[in-house]
């Protein structure tokens, strides 16, 4: 389907649908806390992925080219420092503007992770990239970090242990959506050497780890369910995205030249969850 992987690059050269991961578990997490949030701050979440992920295709050009990636071919300023920058300033300006100093300072952290992600800063320090699995762990935890934070940063009161829960939801979900696509990207990363959980450990046992880290997240759910945390049809939308990763790591990793489909379905289940999510209200 060529109409199909030309919307998937036109949503990948511009980073649309991963600036979207930023935003969408912001209001995942605004449900489960039951609590409304003005729509910019789903904005700011949004100008901080674009910032992240358009500033790693200018540092990351030449693995990109080596795993077939030709955003070239749809905007020569790809690979600029401008649009990053831009996004970068407006995201913090927009926030200490509309929600003051603490909303600034939280969105400033995944954008200094972000930068130490994409950028050897020091000689004598690698990339968070280069380091064996912090790649992973580090947007994971940019990610869930704005997500559990934003939607309680207008003053509601929630229990910490509430909130390290969606964190732990959220960090699961990414840390398995960016070994899969580390799957995808063996062949490039292996020419550009780049150390990742896969190259290392080889593909098959990180399928099993991708398995295994995945069903623990039923033990979260049940600790959720059984302590009355949130509302059981939101829980419910939680745990349709466990099985939705069953179904991704399964698919994606048996089929590895299917990446424009799984930049859709696997960036895409922040779209259904959060789909499923309004429909529950």
């Amino acid at each position: 389907m060529p109409w199909f992987t030309k919307v998937a690059d036109f949503l990948s050269a511009y980073s649309l649908l991963t600036a979207l991961v930023f935003a969408l578990p912001v209001y995942f997490s605004a449900r489960l806390y039951e609590v409304s949030l003005p729509f910019i701050f789903f904005l700011l979440a949004f100008l901080v992925g674009l910032a992240i992920y358009s500033y790693n295709k200018v540092t990351d050009k030449n693995e990109d080219i080596q795993n077939g990636k030709k955003y070239e071919a749809i905007n020569p300023f790809v690979y600029s420092t401008v649009p990053p920058a831009i996004y970068s300033v407006l995201a913090v300006t927009l926030g200490l503007l509309v929600g003051g100093l603490w909303v600034s300072l939280v969105l400033l952290v995944p954008l200094i992770v972000g930068f130490l992600y994409s950028k050897k800063v020091f000689n004598s320090l690698p990339r968070l990239k280069d380091v064996l699995g912090v790649k992973n762990i580090a947007v994971a935890f940019s990610i869930a970090f704005i997500g559990c934070l934003f939607p309680i940063l207008g003053g509601v009161t929630v229990m910490f242990k509430v909130v390290f829960l969606v964190f732990m939801y959220i960090f699961v979900q990414l840390f398995i959506n960016t070994v899969l696509f580390d799957i995808f990207d063996m062949k490039g990363d292996g020419e550009t050497e780049v150390n990742t959980l896969p190259l290392r450990f080889k593909k098959k046992p990180t399928v099993y780890f991708l398995l295994i880290i995945n069903t623990l997240l039923f033990l979260w759910f049940a600790f959720c369910y059984i302590s009355n945390l949130f509302v059981v049809r939101h829980l419910l939308v939680a745990a349709f995205g466990i099985f939705y990763n069953y179904f991704c790591i399964w698919y994606f990793t048996k089929h590895t030249d299917k990446r424009p489909l799984a930049e859709i379905l696997v960036d895409g289940l922040w779209v259904i969850l959060a789909t499923l999510i309004i429909w529950c209200i």
